[in-house]
């Protein structure tokens, strides 16, 4: 992963923020490769990455001019790269869904096994979303650790480079945003039940 000099990326931002056009090329020629690995590893695709990417920067090109602290640049780049690629892994679940089944598939309607039973599979896909909807009431960084190490299968070594904090500093964020997410999913349990 990048180590980044965040008072350089800061001046360049400024002046990307100037419409200086070379200015956000220099940004985009010392971001992209990590922005491009964490695509790879949160969406499984490297065409789906490539066109990740390319959203990640045009929405960087968009906004920069509201970012008011540049300092911060590498982190507010970060975010979009999760909501980016997010937002890409839902729609591309959900395309999948409606595709529907083929005849070799139908055939499999008895099969007991979660990918074979599409009863189990909707139960599954319900309960992928209530997780999916808890996780985006966590912190920022409880939640990022959390998809780092479960969606993106990156190690704390790693996550720790990726989000720019020790070692330590992640596993405090997992260790909290597991338990954060379990009282928000209880409570969502709980006020279910009252209905």
């Amino acid at each position: 992963m990048a180590e980044y000099d965040f008072n350089y990326i800061a001046l360049l931002v400024k002046k990307a923020q100037f419409n200086d056009s070379d200015a956000f090329a220099e940004l985009y020629s010392l971001t992209y490769k990590s922005q491009y690995i964490y695509a790879c590893n949160y969406l499984k695709d490297k065409d789906l990455a490539q066109d990740a990417l390319q959203e990640i920067y045009i929405l960087v090109l968009k906004n920069i001019h509201t970012l008011k602290e540049p300092q911060v640049f590498i982190s507010w780049l970060k975010q979009i790269s999760f909501r980016v690629c997010y937002d890409m892994n839902h729609s591309k679940q959900t395309i999948e869904a409606k595709e529907g089944a083929s005849d070799e598939e139908l055939a499999y309607v008895y099969d007991e096994h979660i990918d074979n039973n599409p009863e189990a599979k909707i139960m599954m896909t319900s309960k992928q979303m209530k997780i999916q909807n808890a996780i985006k009431k966590l912190p920022t960084m409880e939640r990022d650790a959390l998809l780092l190490k479960f969606v993106s299968n990156m190690k704390q070594e790693e996550i720790a480079r990726y989000m720019g904090c020790s070692l330590s500093s992640v596993k405090r964020y997992l260790s909290k945003g597991r338990k954060h997410l379990y009282n928000i999913q209880l409570e969502e349990e709980t006020n279910e039940l009252q209905y």
